[in-house]
This record gives C-alpha cells, sequence and structure tokens, in this order.
C-alpha cells in the first residue's frame, strides 16, 4: 500500500528557496550538484522536482561523473551493474592452442 501526500505546497514554499540558494552556492563554488525531492505520492502517480549543476557547466572534469546516472534514472532509464569486460589476445590464443596441439602428438 502506498503513502499517500502531498507536499507540493510544502516544497513550493520551503524546500524550493533551499534549493535555489544550494545551487547559488555550488554553482560560486563550481562544485556540481544532483537533488530530487519527492513532493507528493498517490496510487495513481508520484511527483519528483530534481535540479542539478553538471559538471561540464563549470568545465570540472571528474573522475567518476555519476550525475548523469541520476539524470537518466530520473528520465525513466534503468540501471545495470557494471561488469568487466573479458578481453583476450586471439592471436595469443592462437598460439597456445597450436602449442597444445602439438605437445598432445608427442604424447
Amino acid at each position: 500500500m502506498n503513502t499517500i501526500f502531498d507536499k507540493e505546497k510544502e516544497y513550493e514554499e520551503q524546500i524550493l528557496p533551499l534549493i535555489n540558494a544550494l545551487k547559488v552556492a555550488c554553482n560560486e563554488l563550481a562544485m556540481p550538484m544532483f537533488v530530487s525531492v519527492c513532493s507528493s505520492n498517490s496510487e495513481k502517480n508520484t511527483t519528483y522536482h530534481s535540479d542539478m549543476i553538471p559538471s561540464v557547466s563549470n568545465n570540472i572534469h571528474l573522475k567518476k561523473d555519476i550525475i548523469p546516472d541520476f539524470v537518466n534514472i530520473t528520465n525513466g532509464f534503468t540501471t545495470v551493474w557494471r561488469q568487466s569486460t573479458f578481453e583476450f589476445d586471439i592471436e595469443e590464443m592462437h598460439k597456445d592452442i597450436m602449442r597444445a596441439e602439438e605437445e598432445n602428438q608427442k604424447m
């Protein structure tokens, strides 16, 4: 069962000014940020308000920039666990196979 609430008025009056102040401070300090607030929920819908200052807007290059991932999620994309890729050298693999076949023939 969903928790039903409507805090749109509270969001507009109390939370939005805080988010705007946060954005000003982060922008002045050149700090990327992302925020998302759920302001209402019903049996049919959930309302989120999201805002950000992306790293690119301040020409900041992050080692691990996850803000685009947050944006993707708010736009309806789902997350998938990142898996390491399996890398191999086909020529080395072929050489190993040939060596193994030669050894088998000697037996």
